[in-house]
């Protein structure tokens, strides 16, 4: 069920620009770099500045934590079905009763675990006392989601603990416990494995029920804004159900017609190129600034030349050091990522030279002679 710790995965301490620490299935995943062998993009965790989880993680952690009871209730629901989804459903004998979907089942113990878990968890870490749970499992279930709900980012900063948890099943007669059970093992959980672990859990339920209905996804980021926690969601879950008229995003739960969608996409589309264009204007004044650094260093550096010394070496030893110089000054004004423009080059001016005019006057007349 649980992982390996991921504590080991968590950012260092003082960097001020790490990866989410979903990895690969992280919803805002960096995909620019490509295999080499396959040509395929290697997905890596978001860039974020702080916290183990970008954006978009931790709205996917508050949506699977908020649908934990109602995904329990609608497990509970199909747990007498033979076939999920459908199918003749199977009556009970008077022999004892057992889940016939035993996947069902174990599923429903996971999140039953798992979320009393991540909640006692939290509860120590606050000093809250909430490890007496109600006897019925649904219950249960709906009062640790109902604690973890608004402490999501007390749990992913909750350090690794020693927790007992279900070990493999063992293939033959031996490795069972004394009472021929399951055996138990001693591992080290964090408040990120617990985090992951519900997302994990959402993910598989849905697989268990399937779908209920054909969704067409988008490209686009959510354009939604919370303004009470003034923030974008900015997931990658836009999408339209089949049928319907409106567009929502799957993440934060925020709808829209076509038309309204349409306009937020043209301001976000908008904020994109804004961004792209001042990213562009910050590089070109970082090196702009970088190439009168370097001048200023080499004017100081001239300041200290003994003139006379040059004088007396000769014409030969000055031309030397004029070439010097100049070559100097060359290197700084091409080095970096382009060379610096002469300013003809950088003046913006809707008139062409006079050859590419005769060019285009000439262009429509040899094609009517031909």
């Amino acid at each position: 069920m649980f992982e390996r710790s991921t504590s080991d995965a968590r950012p260092i301490d003082g960097d001020e620009s790490h990866r989410c620490a979903s990895d690969r299935d992280c919803v805002n995943a960096d995909t620019r770099e490509f295999d080499h062998e396959t040509g395929r993009p290697i997905r890596k965790g978001a860039l974020i500045a702080d916290g183990p989880l970008c954006r978009g993680c931790m709205m996917r952690l508050e949506s699977a934590v908020n649908h934990m009871p109602a995904d329990y209730d609608r497990l509970s629901d199909v747990i007498g079905d033979s076939v999920v989804g459908g199918g003749d459903k199977v009556h009970l004998t008077r022999d004892a009763a057992i889940p016939l979907n035993t996947s069902t089942e174990a599923l429903m113990s996971r999140i039953l675990d798992v979320t009393t878990r991540a909640a006692e968890m939290v509860a120590a870490e606050m000093n809250m006392d909430s490890r007496i749970w109600p006897p019925n499992p649904y219950m249960a279930v709906s009062r640790a989601a109902k604690l973890l709900a608004p402490t999501l980012q007390v749990l992913i900063h909750v350090e690794p603990q020693p927790a007992m948890v279900w070990g493999r099943v063992p293939s033959g007669d031996e490795g069972w416990d004394d009472n021929h059970g399951q055996p138990r093992e001693l591992v080290e959980l964090s408040g990120l494995d617990l985090a992951r672990e519900l997302v994990e859990i959402n993910r598989l339920v849905g697989v268990q029920l399937g779908k209920s209905h054909l969704r067409h996804h988008f490209s686009m980021p959510c354009p939604a804004y919370d303004y009470k926690k003034r923030r974008y969601c900015g997931a990658m879950t836009v999408g339209r159900d089949d049928g319907t008229d409106f567009i929502n995003c799957a993440t934060c739960g925020t709808s829209w017609t076509e038309v309204e969608y349409g306009f937020l996409t043209g301001l976000v589309i908008s904020e994109i190129k804004q961004r792209e264009e001042n990213d562009m204007l910050r590089f070109l004044l970082a090196e702009a600034y970088w190439r009168l650094d370097t001048l200023r260093r080499l004017a100081e550096a001239l300041q200290d030349l003994d003139i006379e010394a040059v004088v007396n070496d000769g014409p030969e030893k000055a031309a030397e050091l004029v070439t010097l110089i100049t070559s100097q000054v060359s290197t700084v004004l091409t080095m970096g990522a382009a060379p610096h423009p002469r300013p003809e080059d950088r003046r913006a001016s809707s008139v062409k030279p006079k050859k590419q005019r005769q060019k285009a006057i000439e262009a429509p007349r040899k094609a009517i002679e031909a």
